[in-house]
């Protein structure tokens, strides 16, 4: 059985390493195509433009990894049947499902190959790519904010702002409000501006008004407190795509939107869609088993069309839920997970049909 595993094993990761170079060429061919107008319209030099298709290899690699697995597990398990060794198996006494368990196993490897490889190579690469792409088509971006109002993470500051600086991290004509744990007014500080520290907003030459008994006024020459510690992150103009950042990151910036009270729904569902995304492959390796044993003629092709008209269906499905998601028709969880859950019935359904 041992022998017969890795046979196929072998089998599926030739023809996935071929599949793989093919999809990751469409999607860089998609890609390029998508800002090739603009590259002619900047004048950027062929050598620039190859730099930046060759960042985007490792999201080309995330785009076309499922496709690719699926396309080789499909491929491989309709040459068995086509060439009746799937039967000469089956009726050895060797049961589907003890069959397919090697290829199951490979997807979830896949599956967890994807988890760390999105954090470690291709949010770094897409950053720099993105970076590179603004500076040659003369495109600038700044994180800098007007008109604020913003929640601290506690609930117990509360922050007003005319404009926030990225570059100095400053804030201009600011009121401060404090409060303590069941949320009654302890103190509001006035200033022309704020900076930060490091770990705490710093007011200088502040007014601050307190509740001592009555209302107390008092000049503080550089005013500080332990609850005024939102980080600078959280008064950034919100520009930057989840895509770019990290699952840490991510999930920073979904928590600060929730603190602030602002609309957060569209970044969680964003933020589980990550992590739902690297189960893709695992999900894919169970769907192929189950349909790539069903092949028996034009298995080429019909292996190809597999690939993309599930690739599509998957993709469709998982848009049109997360866009349920972001505006609360449902959970964000329901819609970033959905889609593979349902993938995932199909081809345990199919599976346990396939034939034995």
């Amino acid at each position: 059985m041992r022998t017969l595993s890795r046979m196929i094993i072998n089998n599926i990761l030739s023809v996935f390493l071929i599949a793989l170079v093919f999809f990751v060429l469409i999607v860089q061919i998609i890609d390029l195509f998508a800002n090739l107008t603009r590259y002619i319209n900047q004048d950027v030099p062929f050598i620039q433009v190859l730099g930046l298709q060759i960042l985007y290899v490792p999201q080309s690699v995330s785009y076309a990894l499922p496709m690719a697995l699926l396309f080789a597990i499909s491929f491989a398990m309709g040459s068995l049947y086509s060439n009746n060794e799937l039967v000469a198996i089956l009726g050895a006494g060797i049961p589907m499902h003890r069959l397919v368990m090697p290829i199951i196993v490979l997807g979830a490897v896949f599956s967890l190959f994807s988890f760390f490889f999105e954090d470690y190579s291709v949010i770094p690469a897409t950053r720099e790519k993105n970076a590179r792409s603004r500076e040659l088509l003369g495109v600038s971006r700044s994180f800098s904010n007007a008109d604020i109002t913003l929640i601290g993470a506690q609930g117990q500051a509360i922050y007003f702002a005319d404009y926030y600086n990225d570059a100095t991290q400053t804030l201009t004509n600011i009121l401060f409000v404090l409060r303590d744990e069941d949320g009654r007014f302890t103190a509001r500080i006035e200033g022309r501006n704020a900076r930060w520290s490091g770990s705490s907003w710093e007011v200088p030459n502040a007014t601050v008004f307190r509740v001592n008994g009555d209302l107390q006024r008092a000049s503080e020459e550089l005013f500080t407190d332990p609850l005024l510690n939102t980080s600078p992150r959280a008064f950034r103009r919100q520009t930057q795509d989840l895509d770019d950042l990290t699952r840490e990151e991510a999930r920073e910036r979904v928590e600060t939107l929730q603190a602030a009270g602002l609309p957060y729904r569209a970044a969680l569902t964003q933020y589980y869609e990550r992590i739902a995304f690297s189960l893709t492959p695992f999900i894919v390796a169970l769907l192929s088993c189950s349909i790539g044993s069903r092949l028996k003629k034009n298995i080429l092709l019909l292996s190809l069309l597999l690939s993309l008209v599930v690739s599509v269906g998957y993709y469709v499905i998982q848009m049109v839920l997360s866009l349920l998601a972001g505006v609360g028709g449902v959970p964000p969880i329901i819609g970033a997970f959905s889609g593979a859950a349902v993938f995932f019935c199909i081809g345990s359904v199919l599976l346990l049909r396939a034939k034995t």
